[in-house]
C-alpha cells in the first residue's frame, strides 16, 4: 500500500509524531533523522516550504 501527501518543512525538517513529544531532546542522531519518544525527525534538502511524501 502506498500513501502520498504533503509536509511543511521548517529550518531544513519536519516531524511526524505526537503533538506534545519534546522533539529538541531526540534519543538518537543519525544524519538524517532524530528519533526520540513519540516522534521522528527528518531532514530535507529544502530549508522553507511544502515537500512531496510517498510512504
Amino acid at each position: 500500500m502506498k500513501q502520498t501527501g504533503t509536509a511543511v518543512v521548517d529550518h531544513h525538517q519536519f516531524v511526524v509524531g505526537s503533538q506534545t513529544a519534546e522533539t529538541y531532546e531526540p534519543s538518537e542522531t543519525g544524519s538524517v533523522i532524530e528519533v526520540g519518544p513519540n516522534f521522528v525527525t527528518i531532514m530535507t534538502g529544502i530549508a522553507y516550504g511544502p515537500v512531496s511524501l510517498t510512504i
